[in-house]
């Protein structure tokens, strides 16, 4: 009977109360830090495939810097030096802008071409013949 009386009193009930509640808070703490540390360790691992992608382009850079033909084009082009016999031609900036913009003009016509060259389906052509489209 005491027991009884001792589980229904007041006291034990708020005791009991603030003993959920506090742990409660404490997992809840807990499982917000683990939520916060779960997201820094995404971040740390998406830093780290990034810095190794990175890595793996500067060794492919070092590789072909290592090459005697890198060498010798970055010679030519930076430094302006020519092997025995062979002369440098310097183009304007404007005539290069020029046969930039002639190349690219080419490429859309030749690209123009292949389209019209590739064959259609016979009911296109007899609307295209209908209407007049070439």
């Amino acid at each position: 009977m005491e027991w009884n009386k001792l589980l229904s009193s007041k006291i034990v009930t708020y005791f009991l109360i603030l003993a959920v509640m506090w742990t409660s808070i404490v997992t809840i703490k807990r499982g917000y830090s683990k939520w916060l540390m779960s997201k820094e360790l995404k971040k740390v691992e998406d830093k780290i495939k990034n810095l190794g992608q990175s890595n793996e382009k500067l060794v492919a850079l070092i590789k072909d810097m290592q090459d005697p033909s890198f060498l010798e084009k970055e010679a030519r082009q930076k430094l302006n030096l020519q092997k025995e016999g062979e002369s440098v031609v310097i183009v304007p900036k404007e005539v290069e802008d020029k046969l930039q913009k002639l190349a690219t003009e080419q490429a859309e016509e030749k690209k123009l071409e292949e389209k019209r060259a590739e064959p259609i389906a016979n009911w296109l052509s007899w609307i295209y013949y209908f209407i007049g489209k070439k």
